[in-house]
């Protein structure tokens, strides 16, 4: 029988894993919180709590992943005030075509979480060429990484649905210099959120670079100055996403309150939090523009896009007063769109699917009879990613690293339709229609 020799090889991989693998791909931590916080790089065993996140436990990724090296970035890129996590990375030698993943669980089947990946390069190899790599979930890529700066931060984000009670990140090698990582994060989210991610579709954060913004994720507040309200994460958003400072604009100023808003009629947030307590006004005008270009990280021509736009009154109007506006999506509107008027300290939540890798362009433009110019408190854009293969255990075939594959082994009884692909490291093995493996 064909898949006889292949099986024979599972097994002698199976037995003849040591110990002490074994035990690292079983030595994943999450928190209270159900957070899985990784600091890739630093020593099996170690651990520290975040002081940007008021004590989040970031760990070692040795129980997550048995590929790739330690290693610590160099002079002059480990400078004071650098998250933690980005003074050292790991990185997977391999060349081109080599896969290295990251097994994350345990996660609910079904759920959705957010993923996020972070790299700073910091010249660790002292090569200084930085590289360009994909990063995929699953076996579905999610973007390339193209790193350009050696001291510069880039973070990606996703929200996905886990096929499996597992969920990977994986590095792929394009040949186009060795792939790192710096951090990695995974936090479970409502049901209620984001239900635009499913099992056929995940979410990602649209990568897309402002002058004024520090960062090319696309996750914006609007207080200020910048300088003070730089990032909102944990525990100002108890999911743990990150908001960026949109930047300081001129022709923008913002206005605060101090009163907590009502979130209970949105999804993206099931507490108050103070990140819509701020909102971006023009200066002068009746209006708000914004655009946004293609995710050249993802390039992909038939994209669309999921606009997230909140909105809460922030200042007690008199009677006389009116803000109303309309909003447009490329110069065009929609019937819930026109007219609209933000409640006193209620947020609310209007989203738009955008199709289309030209540049698109939001406008908030204050209706005639206003007396008072539209506002906006924040946004998310996020790139709709396909899901074409689906790592499942009900014959539609699954992709296994190492550390997943030691999870299965060790299970009692496995029946499996098919197993399409089962990474060993940088080898690969192929087989059809394996019925009832390891009795």
């Amino acid at each position: 029988m064909a898949a006889a020799p292949i099986l024979l090889l599972l097994c002698f991989v199976a037995v003849s894993v040591s110990p002490e693998l074994a035990a690292r791909a079983h030595g994943q931590q999450v928190d209270a919180l159900g957070f899985i916080s990784i600091d890739c790089g630093i020593p099996e065993g170690a651990a520290y709590a975040d002081q940007s996140t008021r004590g989040l436990r970031y760990v070692s990724d040795a129980g997550f992943t048995d590929a790739g090296l330690n290693t610590g970035v160099n002079p002059p890129y480990n400078i004071a005030g650098l998250a933690d996590r980005y003074l050292t990375a790991r990185y997977f030698p391999g060349g081109g075509g080599a896969r290295s993943c990251y097994t994350l669980r345990p996660v609910a089947p079904g759920g959705r979480y957010l993923v996020r990946a972070g790299f700073y390069y910091g010249n660790y190899d002292g090569l200084d060429r930085p590289p360009a790599f994909d990063l995929h979930v699953g076996v579905n890529r999610w973007v390339t990484v193209n790193v350009t700066t050696a001291g510069a931060v880039y973070i990606f984000e996703a929200v996905a649905v886990a096929p499996a009670d597992f969920l990977q990140v994986c590095l792929v090698d394009r040949g186009l210099g060795t792939p790192f990582i710096s951090g990695l994060d995974l936090r479970p989210l409502q049901d209620d959120m984001y239900p635009e991610a499913t099992v056929n579709q995940s979410l990602a954060l649209l990568n897309f670079r402002r002058p004024a913004a520090t960062y090319s994720f696309n996750r914006y507040h609007f207080w200020r100055p910048t300088s003070t309200y730089r990032v909102f994460r944990y525990p100002f958003d108890p999911y743990d996403r990150l908001w960026q400072s949109f930047g300081d604009t001129d022709t923008w100023t913002n206005i605060t309150t101090s009163t907590a808003v009502d979130f209970s009629n949105i999804s993206s947030f099931h507490m108050p939090s103070k990140i819509l307590w701020s909102a971006a006004t023009p200066v002068n005008g009746t209006r708000i523009d914004f655009t946004w270009n293609s995710d050249s990280s993802i390039n992909n021509d038939n994209t669309s896009y999921l606009l997230m736009l909140y909105f809460a009154e922030v200042q007690r109007l008199s009677s006389n007063a009116l803000r109303r506006f309309d909003i447009l999506v490329d110069n065009v509107a929609w019937n819930s769109s026109k007219g609209y008027s933000p409640k006193y300290l209620s947020a609310e939540l209007v989203k738009r699917t955008v199709q289309g890798s030209s540049q698109h362009t939001v406008s908030l433009v204050a209706t005639p009879d206003a007396t008072l110019p539209p506002i906006l408190n924040a946004f998310e854009i996020y790139t709709v990613l396909p899901v074409t293969e689906l790592a499942t255990n009900d014959g539609d075939g699954i992709c296994f690293g190492t550390s997943a594959l030691l999870e299965m082994l060790s299970a009692s009884c496995i029946h499996l339709q098919r197993i399409v692909f089962i990474g060993l490291g940088t080898f690969w093995l192929q087989a059809n229609r394996v019925h009832n493996f390891l009795h």
